[in-house]
């Protein structure tokens, strides 16, 4: 027998595959271009004169190159084993004499070779910052091996979690959960007792953080070692457990004997959500494809989850009138709520189109006379009638809090140049505006879900692409362009108003001040009107091209036939009946 033979297979399959040659060089080309970008943006504001260059591209191109590192589990193993469940060829392997250990390595080393590649390609670039100053070659090394195990301890939570789980969306965000508790929670609970307590920061729990090791690779050589030795043990004791998992879940289990009490609870449960979404008489018959989104109704509890646990928030910042407590809740709710809910919306968006994929619902439709035009209203009326209620109020308290903010009153305010009522239009005006600018941005991420979902192998991959083309991708361009405007335009002002008095100066501060709150705001909504614009044209113009393209395989694979030339056959006569050949 070969030795590890999924191993060998799919090392094969990956080195064989397009996306891991172009991931490096993508990889590459987006570390430069960062780089380039903040290089160019320092010498713009400090007018030519960088002390310690060198060190600031440093540290910002590597948490950045950590952010990433951390979420490749995410999306590239959270669901490498669930899709094997769901397929019902898991279970095949199992009937040679392969074992859990053959099964995991294959996974695990196929999706390193996506995700390690990329990150090689970016070290010389990383490397190139030595030259500037300020890094020392022993941290360099040191923060090389804290984001490659990084990697590694992401890639090993996603096999965990994708033994454990069959849906892709709760191996999702099950590895998004975990990886926020071993990763931020562990150092969360060791920095509040040492305030608890009024000691120094003692790392405990947090030796098992990947982000510990990162940030002592250059703040503590001996800790550095020992919390990279502990979150090795930590990954290789879940890879063991994984391993063991894998024979034993990947069978469907039944439903098992309940007690009397739990099942009458649990009819109750079944019957009251059956009344709450219930679908309207007439529906079905409008709207065929409404057995489709069935799936959904299961995720509304846990959003209205979400919404007590913030609205738990308002109550208890309103009661505590601490200025860090409701600090901390406005960054809450302002900054990682609508990342989370762009997240929610693009998995949801994406899995509902590769699921269709995956169960051949779009061959079905393919062959019917329905087109995407009545395909749409059924799945915004079924979004909105579940999810509507709970994202109004999530919006509601976005707007109130980004309204009472002080870090966002201070871009609309300044000391005497405009009155109380204009200050306050200001910035209920910005306030609205961001909270028009989430609307737009969950639209365009639903439609480009979509898309990317009918287009794409699996659902996960459908949610990465979406997200990088939608959020991230834009976010650097917009980024970058509104700082190197602001800081030109800082640069006018101030040469401007030198020969003014203090209130000319004030007037264009506050003019700019306004002019910086207003120009990403802008740019965001055009990127988003950008990006619904090319996806609904794909979806709704060109819906039966997009799914036969996505349906059929690509030219050259076997069990293709070849495209045919234009040149018609040429045909013989006919036989004579009753002729000898």
């Amino acid at each position: 027998m070969t030795f590890l033979p999924i191993v060998e297979r799919e090392l094969r399959v990956a080195a064989q595959r397009r996306a891991t040659f172009w991931l490096r060089l993508v990889a590459a080309l987006t570390a430069c271009g960062i780089g380039g970008g903040l290089f160019g943006l320092l010498n713009v504001m400090t007018a030519g004169s960088v002390p310690h260059a060198g060190r600031l591209l440093f540290e910002t191109l590597t948490w950045m190159a950590l952010i990433a590192a951390s979420l490749v589990g995410v999306f590239f193993t959270a669901d490498a084993l669930s899709a094997e469940k769901r397929d019902g060829t898991l279970g095949l392997l199992f009937l040679t004499d392969l074992h859990g250990y053959d099964v995991a390595l294959g996974k695990l080393l196929a999706t390193s070779c996506r995700s390690l590649f990329p990150l090689l390609a970016i070290f010389p670039i990383f490397a190139a910052t030595q030259l500037l100053g300020g890094v020392a070659g022993g941290v360099f090394w040191r923060v090389m091996l804290a984001l490659s195990h990084a990697l590694f301890f992401s890639l090993i939570c996603g096999l965990f979690v994708s033994a454990l789980s069959r849906q892709p969306q709760r191996a999702l965000f099950g590895t998004l959960g975990l990886l926020l508790v071993l990763l931020a929670g562990s150092l969360v609970v060791d920095g509040w007792w040492a305030y608890a307590w009024g000691q120094a920061f003692v790392p405990r729990l947090s030796l098992v953080s990947p982000f510990l090791v990162f940030w002592m690779a250059d703040h503590g050589t001996n800790v550095f070692w020992l919390a990279l030795l502990t979150s090795q043990g930590v990954a290789w004791g879940m890879f063991a457990v994984t391993c063991l998992l894998i024979s034993r879940t990947w069978r469907e289990r039944g439903q098992p004997d309940t007690p009397r009490r739990v099942w009458r609870l649990w009819r109750w449960r079944r019957s009251a959500a059956r009344r709450r979404f219930r679908v309207p008489d007439g529906w079905r018959e409008a709207h065929p494809v409404l057995g489709l989104t069935g799936h959904w109704r299961g995720q509304v509890p846990w959003l209205w989850g979400g919404v007590l646990i913030l609205l738990g928030g308002v109550i208890f910042v309103l009661r505590r009138e601490s200025p860090v407590a409701s600090g901390l809740f406005a960054f809450l709710l302002l900054q990682l709520v609508p990342l989370a809910a762009s997240l929610w919306i693009a998995s949801l968006a994406a899995h509902l189109f590769a699921e269709w994929r995956r169960t051949r619902w779009v061959e079905l439709l393919l062959v019917t006379p329905l087109d995407f035009t009545r395909v749409t209203p059924t799945i915004w009326r079924e979004g909105l009638r579940l999810f509507g209620l709970p994202v109004m109020v999530v919006l509601l308290l976005g707007l109130a809090v980004s309204f009472t903010n002080p870090a966002a009153a201070s871009l609309s305010t300044s000391a005497a140049a405009l009155s109380w009522r204009s200050s306050t239009a200001t910035q209920a005006g910005l306030a609205l505006g961001g909270v028009i600018v989430w609307i737009t941005d969950w639209v365009a991420l639903a439609w480009f879900g979509f898309w990317m979902g009918l287009v794409s192998h699996n659902s996960l991959s459908a949610t990465l692409k979406t997200l990088l083309f939608v959020k991230v991708l834009p976010w650097l361009v917009i980024a970058f362009g509104s700082s190197l405007l602001l800081a030109a335009g800082f640069l006018f002002v101030g040469r401007s108003g030198q020969g003014g008095g203090a209130t000319t100066i004030l007037a264009q501060m506050e003019v700019y001040s306004l002019f910086t709150a207003v120009l990403p705001l802008a740019m965001s909504l055009i990127k988003n009107w950008l990006f619904y614009s090319v996806a609904r044209k794909r979806m709704v113009g060109g819906f039966r091209t997009t799914a036969v393209q996505a349906v059929l395989p690509p030219a050259g694979w076997p069990g293709r036939s070849a495209p045919a030339t234009g040149v018609p056959p040429v045909i013989g006569p006919p036989p004579v009946s009753g002729a000898v050949p």
